[in-house]
């Protein structure tokens, strides 16, 4: 039996594609017909181009004078970098980004970026919107605080971080300060044990084996109730750093803090979110007056239903207690591993039965399409029940009809190109599926998910990412940056002052662009 390589395969219907073009008789098409087309051609050309542009998300966004010429500034900073990288061929969008990070820091439009006013944050789980360098400094400082760090036995994770009396650490776990003493390095090395590098994109990598690692090393820490609320505040001003005046975090409000004193359970969820009212108090008063936040009650999919069930009745009456905090519900983890959403149907059917019930919609916000398979359809699940936003939606391109189904139901995709790239889902963003999305009229937003296990804090270097993957222009970026106030969960009052605050540092952001680029 003889084998073809693709290659060969390949040429073969080439050749037999060639043969039957050859066969057919276009002898018949006249000079008249190609001056025809010749003459036509440009105008036609044209047209098909203001028809696509016309399906853009962007397509009804207009620009004042001003913006028009920053936007001119914006696009000879993009196209400065497309000819340098053209140049050298070496393109650190088409890969993960940790060889480029100091290239990427240090380009103008990063800068530019950076100080722009980014609106909402929509899609960020908490214990990676830290400064994971902070937290490793508060490791080697704050008292009772222990890293497991015996490398020759494995019953816990090296690296793993908890706090305990002096009497009551586990063998194996030693004083973050007295480890710094022992070894002046031990800083960068516990760093390096909560993050991603380049070792893990490599092929081979069980790359959600090793993320839950990262959040198994850090929950000890983060879920200490003395530093919970400085947790919180960390995570916050990380945001307001990076020009975020919204943030919308994914949050199990399960009774999760502890203390010397007290086991997991004695704190309630009151006390978590007690201690988010005080972090977001401090923010508005240290940093930023118009600071906001919403919580996206969160568990995970690989419970069972009657599980979901109930905690889908927690967390309404949770809402029912914190209606101007708690907005939202999701099922996080890996997607293709876990529970399907139509395995939850009863749960996502049970919410609508219960915002009768308390008079008010507790809205499923809900991770879907995080996936690059044709047989994951949760997002087809997500649509049904009526979402407003999903996380991820990278495979959504595969079913066209549901595509037209998000357009006519304003379902936003949360899209997180870094998340995305590092986790091996799309490993070149410029063939990332958000591109044809915004290109369809399917609206997104764009969110970074964990920064803190990339090596970073905020989001501008995901849209700094996706500007340059998908030429992305300056009315495309202002709609996006739009969309992250109109799809958020803030109410239609506070919609509009999150709206009249950003358009005042948007102006602003567009003078400094006209003034010093």
């Amino acid at each position: 039996m003889i084998r073809f390589s693709k290659d060969v395969l390949w040429f073969s219907m080439l050749l037999v594609t060639l043969s039957a073009c050859q066969k057919k008789n276009y002898s018949n098409n006249s000079n008249t017909d190609v001056k025809t087309l010749s003459k036509n051609y440009d105008i036609d050309r044209e047209n098909l181009i203001k028809k696509d542009s016309l399906l853009k998300i962007d397509a009804h966004i207009g620009l004042n004078p001003a913006e028009e010429k920053a936007a001119i500034k914006y696009e000879a900073l993009k196209q400065s970098l497309y000819a340098q990288y053209k140049q050298s061929h070496n393109y650190p969008f088409s890969n993960a980004y940790y060889g480029a990070k100091e290239q990427i820091y240090g380009s103008k439009l990063y800068q530019l970026i950076h100080s722009m006013p980014k609106g909402g944050f929509l899609h960020l789980h908490p214990s990676a919107g830290l400064d994971y360098h902070w937290l490793v400094e508060q490791v080697t400082i704050l008292p009772n605080c222990y890293v497991y760090w015996d490398a020759k036995h494995k019953e816990k994770l090296l690296g793993e971080i908890h706090f305990y009396k002096k009497e009551n650490a586990p063998a194996g776990f030693e004083l973050g300060s007295e480890l710094l003493k022992k070894d002046p390095q031990f800083k960068e090395k516990l760093y390096q044990l909560l993050v991603f590098d380049k070792k893990e994109t490599e092929p081979g990598t069980d790359i959600w084996k090793e993320f839950e690692y990262r959040f198994n090393r850090i929950n000890g820490f983060v879920g200490y109730q003395p530093i919970y609320q400085d947790v919180l505040y960390n995570i916050f001003s990380n945001a307001v750093a990076d020009g975020i005046s919204q943030v919308e975090l994914r949050e199990h409000l399960a009774d999760s803090l502890y203390s010397l004193d007290h086991e997991k359970g004695y704190y309630n969820t009151d006390s978590v979110i007690h201690y988010y009212q005080l972090a977001a108090d401090r923010i508005r008063k240290n940093f930023l007056p118009e600071f906001t936040y919403s919580l996206i009650y969160t568990n995970i999919r690989f419970l069972p239903k009657e599980t979901i069930v109930e905690d889908i009745k927690r967390a309404y009456y949770y809402q029912s207690r914190y209606p101007t905090i708690i907005k939202g519900y999701d099922l996080v983890a890996e997607e293709d591993a876990g529970h399907t959403g139509l395995y939850y149907k009863e749960a996502y059917i049970l919410s609508d039965s219960l915002s009768k019930v308390y008079h008010h919609k507790l809205a499923l916000i809900l991770h879907a399409g995080e996936s690059t398979w044709e047989y994951n359809k949760n997002l087809y699940d997500a649509a049904l029940v009526h979402t407003p936003r999903v996380g991820h939606g990278i495979n959504l391109v595969y079913y066209p009809a549901l595509m037209e189904a998000f357009r006519k139901q304003n379902i936003c995709v949360e899209v997180n190109p870094m998340s995305n790239q590092i986790l091996g889902y799309m490993p070149d963003l410029r063939m990332h599926p958000a591109h044809i999305l915004i290109n369809n009229g399917n609206e997104i937003v764009i969110s970074s998910d964990d920064p803190a296990i990339f090596q970073y804090t905020g989001v501008s270097l995901d849209y700094w990412s996706a500007i340059m993957a998908w030429d992305i222009s300056f009315k495309m970026l202002k709609k996006i940056v739009e969309n992250s106030i109109n799809y958020s969960l803030l109410d239609t009052s506070e919609k509009t002052q999150a709206h009249n605050y950003w358009n005042k540092k948007w102006n602003e952001f567009v003078a400094n662009i006209n003034s010093n680029y």
